[in-house]
C-alpha cells in the first residue's frame, strides 16, 4: 500500500531524481549526436566536392560495412554498460568492473580479428559489396576507403564502447566532450586531407580514424584515473558475459541491420556501376 502511494505521488508531482539525471545527461547526449551527424556528413561532402560521383559512390558502397560495425560496437557498448549499471545498483562494484573489462577485451579481440580478415579478403569483400577491379576509379576509391576503415575497427569499437560506459559511470560530461572533440577532429582533418591535400576517400577514412583516436584519448582519464569506479585490470575471458551484453544491446539497437542490409541489397540488385557509368551509382 505504501509503495503504491509513493508511486502515485511520484507520478503526480514528478520524480526529482529522474528529472535531475535527465537534465544532467541531455546536453552532452545532444552534443554527441550532433557531432556524429556532422562527421558522417563531412565524409560525403568532402568526398563529393573533391572526387565527385566517384567519391560519393565509393562511400555509398562501403556503407554496409560501417553499419555492421555500428551494430556490434553500439550493441556491446549499450548492453554491457546497462549490465554494469545494474551490478553497481546491486552493490557489486567488483563484478561490475570485471564485466567492463571482459566486454572491452572481448570487443578488442573481435575487432582486431575482423580488421585482419577484412584486409586479407579485401578484394572478395569489395566484390560482395558491388565493385571489382574492372570498375577502375570506383574500385580504387572504394578499396582505399575500406582499407583504412577495416584497419581502424578496434579504434571504432573502443571509442563507442568507452563512451557508453563513461555515461553510466557518472562521467557523462567527459563522454560528451570526447565525442565532440573526436568528431570536430574528424571534420577538420576531412577538410585538410580531402579538400586541401587531395587524399580522396583514403583521406576521408583517415580523418575518421584520427577522430576516433582523439575520442579514445579523451576517454582514458575516466578509466585510468583513481576517482572513478571504472578501471582497467586483467580478467579471464568470459564469452558468456560478452554474449549477454551484446544480446541486451542489440535489442535496443535492433533497427541497424535493416539500413545495413538495404544499401547492400540495392547495390546487388541494380549495380549500375558496371553497366553504365559511375554517375548512375549516386
Amino acid at each position: 500500500m505504501r509503495d503504491r502511494e509513493v508511486r502515485h505521488r511520484e507520478i503526480k508531482h514528478g520524480d526529482p531524481f529522474t528529472g535531475r539525471i535527465f537534465r544532467r545527461m541531455w546536453g552532452p547526449a545532444i552534443l554527441s549526436s550532433a557531432g556524429w551527424a556532422l562527421s558522417d556528413i563531412g565524409d560525403a561532402v568532402a568526398g563529393g566536392q573533391r572526387m565527385g560521383a566517384v567519391g560519393l559512390a565509393a562511400i555509398a558502397l562501403i556503407l554496409p560495412v560501417y553499419m555492421v560495425n555500428c551494430m556490434f560496437a553500439h550493441g556491446l557498448g549499450l548492453g554491457g554498460s546497462v549490465r554494469y549499471s545494474r551490478l553497481l545498483g546491486e552493490g557489486k562494484p567488483g563484478e561490475a568492473v570485471d564485466s567492463f573489462n571482459q566486454v572491452v577485451s572481448g570487443a578488442l579481440a573481435f575487432s582486431i580479428l575482423t580488421g585482419i580478415l577484412g584486409n586479407v579478403f579485401m578484394t572478395r569483400l569489395l566484390a560482395v559489396l558491388g565493385t571489382v577491379p574492372g570498375d577502375g576509379a570506383l574500385y580504387e576509391a572504394a578499396r582505399s576507403y575500406l582499407a583504412v576503415l577495416v584497419s581502424s575497427t578496434p579504434l571504432f569499437y573502443m571509442s563507442n564502447i568507452l563512451n557508453y560506459y563513461l555515461r553510466n559511470d557518472g562521467s557523462e560530461k567527459m563522454a560528451g566532450f570526447g565525442s565532440v572533440a573526436g568528431n570536430l577532429t574528424d571534420i577538420g582533418f576531412n577538410i585538410l586531407l580531402v579538400l586541401v591535400l587531395g587524399y580522396g576517400t583514403a583521406g576521408a577514412a583517415l580523418s575518421t580514424m584520427i577522430g576516433q583516436a582523439v575520442a579514445v584519448l579523451c576517454y582514458l582519464p575516466g578509466i585510468l584515473g583513481g576517482k572513478h569506479i571504472l578501471k582497467v585490470r586483467p580478467v579471464k575471458p568470459a564469452p558468456g558475459v560478452i554474449g549477454r551484453g551484446f544480446q541486451g544491446g542489440i535489442f535496443q539497437f535492433g533497427p541497424v541491420p535493416v539500413p545495413a542490409y538495404f544499401p547492400f541489397a540495392v547495390q546487388q540488385y541494380i549495380n549500375p556501376c558496371r553497366k553504365r557509368d559511375v554517375g548512375s551509382c549516386v
